[in-house]
């Protein structure tokens, strides 16, 4: 379990640097000249996890960069992405605690936001993948009670979809609906409020 997180965080942070390069190599004075385009999000929203010892709920913050490397027309693409969220608490007596959760999907994009340069006035997202939260439970041995041991931390395959509409301020808002089902038993439920932060909204008439 220790190499696939390994291997899931190289894949991260390769896929993260890739968005971030391909933006700005594919761009021209802020036009760009390729169907590879970079988009992100900022929000927030709350996790509950099921787990066969009990369940769970947490605040989050999250952010969601994806890369656009399909684009069917200026309404509708197909896109990489890798919601990243996060969330801490603690205090003076237990110290802080950091928790975070990521997943790699693959996610079409139909009407607003699904480009920088998309002229509809409502949309949707749904997307498919691999999900990692590091929620894990107590395995009661049910011969010795005095004998327990721990679940791996949670893999799940990663769902998601959304709707996303316009504000008054004219920046794109979308709220989405997510789950994981797990490998170890547990299931994530989850949803998001966020903003669009990467669409050119001055010109954008609602």
């Amino acid at each position: 379990m220790n190499l696939f997180i390994y291997i899931m965080k190289r894949i991260i942070i390769t896929l993260l640097t890739l968005m971030i390069c391909a933006d700005f190599s594919f761009a021209q004075w802020g036009k760009k000249q390729s169907s590879i385009e970079y988009n992100h999000a900022l929000g927030i929203g709350y996790l509950i996890a099921l787990t066969p010892a009990g369940n769970a709920g947490l605040p989050l913050f999250s952010y969601f960069p994806r890369l656009n490397v399909v684009r069917f027309s200026s309404d509708a693409t197909l896109s990489v992405d890798v919601p990243v969220s996060f969330t801490a608490w603690g205090n003076s007596y237990t110290g802080t605690t950091v928790y975070y959760d990521f997943a790699v999907a693959a996610n079409f994009n139909y009407g607003l936001a699904a480009t920088k340069n998309s002229k509809s006035k409502f949309g949707f997202y749904t997307c498919l993948g691999l999900g990692y939260y590091p929620i894990k439970y107590e395995k009661k041995n049910l011969y010795d009670p005095t004998k327990t041991t721990w679940s791996d931390n949670t893999t799940a395959i990663y769902f998601s979809a959304g709707f996303r509409f316009p504000s008054l301020k004219k920046m794109p808002q979308a709220i989405g609906l997510y789950t994981g089902v797990g490998f170890n038993d547990v299931i994530i439920f989850g949803f998001n409020v966020r903003a669009e932060l990467g669409q050119k909204t001055d010109k954008r008439k609602y």
